[in-house]
């Protein structure tokens, strides 16, 4: 397993992690999924060279060659209710916790923090991906 540090959107409260914190298991040994929301088609080759088992959340659908890496994927509305995030992340998961819910793109910052709090994933929270957003926030 790889030791190598990997960004999981840490808020600078000790929550970056290293590869293998990718690699939770399941109570039946499985290995649970990393969620990414939004797509950066590169990461995916990535993220299963290390292991990780890969679910995505999106507005768009993955490409053919694109969905063979990903072990699930939901079509979803990113700027929707954070109810509808959860239940996509649940379909799209499962029904498993995953290990780490990660920002791929800009615009996956704050409903990745919502989703993240939600279901208790450690990372960035909400308030935290808020003030790094919105300057005005940020100089109070």
């Amino acid at each position: 397993m790889p030791d190598r540090p990997v960004s999981v959107a840490g808020d600078g409260g000790g929550h970056d992690a290293n590869a293998e914190d990718l690699f939770h298991e399941r109570g039946d040994g499985g290995v649970k999924p990393t969620l990414l929301i939004g797509s950066r088609f590169d990461a995916y080759g990535a993220a299963q060279r290390l292991g990780c088992r890969l679910v995505v959340l999106d507005s768009q659908p993955p490409s053919g060659r694109h969905r063979d890496l990903l072990a699930g994927h939901e079509q979803v509305d990113l700027r929707g209710a954070s109810e509808t995030l959860v239940a996509a992340a649940r379909r799209a998961c499962r029904g498993q916790v995953p290990a780490a819910v990660i920002a791929m793109t800009e615009a996956a910052v704050l409903p990745a923090a919502a989703l993240r709090e939600a279901i208790g994933v450690p990372g960035c929270r909400l308030e935290t991906a808020r003030r790094c957003r919105d300057k005005r926030l940020m100089k109070r």
